[in-house]
C-alpha cells in the first residue's frame, strides 16, 4: 500500500474528496470504502490515475449502483401500524401533541388484515422475517389494537415460516403492566427520553405542564431488565445540545440501553411557541461526537439518522417503499400527519387496507411516490448522498426540491466525516476537525465533493 494512504475497505461510482486539516478524506459512498491521503495522491487521482495504482483499489467502482426501477417489485422493509394518532403528552416541539391529531384507534379487524397481507407479501418474495413497527401518536394508547397485532404477527409468522419482529416508537408513559407486556413481546423499542429530569420535563411535559420523566424512566427501567432491545431516542434543542455526552452517561448509569440516538429538533410553530430552539449545526456535531466517545467508553452505540454509514438509500420510509397503515385504512409511505406532507404538495398515499381483509396497493401511486422521493439535485455532489439520501422527504428534502444546504445538511456532513475518520483510526483528527472552525466550515459548505471537481489549493 502507498505511504500516501490509510485505507478502510468495505468494497468498490464516483469518488468524493474532503479537506481535513492539510490532508484529504476520500470516500466512495456507494460501497463504504474510504481513505485518508495526502495532496499528492489526490492530484494523481484527479489527473486520471487509477486508485489501484496508488494502493487504493478498494475505492474503485467497476459498476454503477443499481437504481430502484419505477415499476419494479413493491418491497417494503416493514409494515408500519399507526394504531392511534392520540397522544398523552404535550411535547413542546411535536405535531402529535395531546388531542391535536385525532382520537381514532385502529380497528382490530384492520390490524389483522394488514398483518395477513404483509406476511403473504413477505412469503411470496422469499423474505424470512415478518417485521411490524408501531407508530403514533402514542401507539400503546390503543391497547386492544396492539395486543391483536402482537399475537396475530406471531401466529401468522409461524404459519408462513417467518421470524416475527416487533418494533415500536413510544413515549413510555403508561403503567407497569403495559411496560411489562412490551418487554415480553417486543424485539426493539425506541423510547423518547430527552435527558435528565429537568431537560426531559421541559421538552416533553404532560398536558398542563406536568412532568413525564418519572413515568418514562420507570418504563426504561422495566425494558432494561427485559429481553427487549432498548434504544433511547433524544431530541436535541439548544437546551441540551451542550449536554449530549453527559446525557449518554446519565442513561448508562440509570438504564441499560443498547443504543442512544440523537436527533436535532426540527423547528416548528409549536417549538417556537414553547421557546425551544433548534441547535446550531456545529453545536450538534461537536456534541454528537463527544457523546459517541462517551458511548464507546461505556459500550453503548450512539447514532444519528443522517449519518448511518452502514445504510444505503437513506432513512425516510417513503423513499424505501414504506407501507404504513393509518387508523382509517390508508396505506402510505409516511407516518407523519397527512396534512404535513400535503402542505409540501406531496401525495404519499399508495393504497388502502379494508377490515374485510382486502389490501389494495396501487402500482401507479407507488411509482409516483418513488419519483417524488428521488434524490434532490442538490444532493448529487454530496458525499453523504448514499447514507442520508436527502433526509426526511417531508421535513427536509420536500419531495426532491431541496434548494440549499441547511443546518441538517451541515451537521450530517460534519458528523459523517468524523465517523469516517474514526473508522480509519484517525478519530483524533476528526475531533480536531470539529474544533477547528474554518475546517469544519469547509466540510459543511464545500459546494461539490466529487473528485472530478477537486482543485488544488
Amino acid at each position: 500500500m502507498s505511504e500516501a494512504a490509510t485505507v478502510r475497505a468495505d468494497g468498490p461510482v464516483g469518488l468524493h474528496v474532503l479537506p481535513v486539516r492539510g490532508r484529504w478524506l476520500l470516500y466512495n459512498g456507494a460501497t463504504g470504502a474510504s481513505a485518508l491521503v495526502n495532496t499528492a495522491a489526490v492530484r494523481e487521482l484527479s489527473a486520471g490515475a487509477a486508485p489501484g495504482a496508488l494502493g487504493l483499489a478498494d475505492l474503485e467502482s467497476p459498476e454503477p449502483p443499481e437504481k430502484r426501477a419505477p415499476n419494479g417489485a413493491y418491497a417494503p422493509r416493514f409494515l408500519g401500524l399507526i394504531t392511534t394518532r392520540t397522544c398523552n403528552l404535550d411535547c413542546g416541539y411535536c405535531g402529535f401533541r395531546a388531542g391535536l391529531a385525532g382520537g381514532q384507534c385502529m380497528e382490530p379487524r384492520l390490524v389483522a388484515a394488514a398483518i395477513d397481507w404483509f406476511s403473504s407479501l413477505c412469503r411470496d418474495s422469499g423474505r424470512p422475517e415478518l417485521s411490524v413497527h408501531f407508530f403514533g401518536g402514542e401507539p400503546f394508547m390503543a391497547r386492544d389494537a396492539v395486543e391483536v397485532a402482537v399475537h396475530r404477527t406471531r401466529a401468522v409468522a409461524v404459519e408462513n415460516g417467518q421470524r416475527p419482529r416487533l418494533e415500536a416508537a413510544t413515549n413510555g408513559c403508561y403503567g407497569e403492566a403495559m411496560a411489562q407486556f412490551i418487554g415480553d413481546y417486543f424485539d426493539v423499542v425506541a423510547l423518547s427520553l430527552d435527558g435528565p429530569p429537568e431537560v426531559h420535563n421541559r421538552h416533553r411535559p404532560r398536558p398542563g405542564g406536568l412532568p413525564s420523566y418519572d413515568s418514562a424512566a420507570a418504563t426504561a427501567g422495566i425494558l432494561s431488565e427485559s429481553n427487549c432491545e432498548l434504544i433511547v431516542r433524544v431530541c436535541v434543542s439548544q437546551l441540551n445540545a451542550g449536554r449530549m455526552a453527559e446525557t449518554v452517561a446519565w442513561f448508562c448509569e440509570h438504564f441499560q440501553p443498547s443504543a442512544i440516538h440523537f436527533e436535532p429538533l426540527q423547528a416548528t410553530p409549536e417549538s417556537a411557541a414553547a421557546g425551544l430552539l433548534a441547535p446550531f449545526s456545529d453545536q450538534f456535531a461537536v456534541g454528537f461526537v463527544a457523546a459517541m466517545q462517551e458511548g464507546r467508553r461505556r459500550g453503548v452505540g450512539v447514532g444519528f439518522s443522517g449519518s448511518a454509514l452502514e445504510r444505503r438509500g437513506g432513512f425516510c420510509p417513503a423513499a424505501n417503499d414504506g407501507a404504513i397503515v393509518s387508523p382509517d385504512g390508508r396505506v402510505s409511505g409516511c407516518y407523519l400527519l397527512e396534512e404535513e406532507w400535503r402542505a409540501q404538495g406531496l401525495d404519499l398515499n399508495t393504497g388502502h387496507a379494508d377490515p374485510s381483509g382486502l389490501v389494495r396497493i396501487d402500482a401507479h401511486s407507488v411509482a409516483r411516490v418513488r419519483e417524488t422521493s428521488r434524490l434532490p439535485t442538490l444532493c448529487e455532489d454530496c458525499f453523504c448522498r448514499d447514507s442520508c439520501a436527502g433526509g426526511c422527504l417531508v421535513h427536509h428534502s420536500h419531495g426532491g426540491n431541496l434548494q440549499e444546504r441547511d443546518s441538517f445538511c451541515a451537521a450530517t456532513r460534519m458528523i459523517t466525516a468524523a465517523l469516517l475518520l474514526e473508522d480509519l483510526g484517525a478519530g483524533e483528527l476528526g475531533r480536531e476537525m470539529l474544533l477547528d472552525a474554518p475546517c469544519r466550515a469547509r466540510i459543511a459548505a464545500q459546494a461539490s465533493d466529487r473528485l472530478g471537481n477537486w482543485r488544488a489549493e
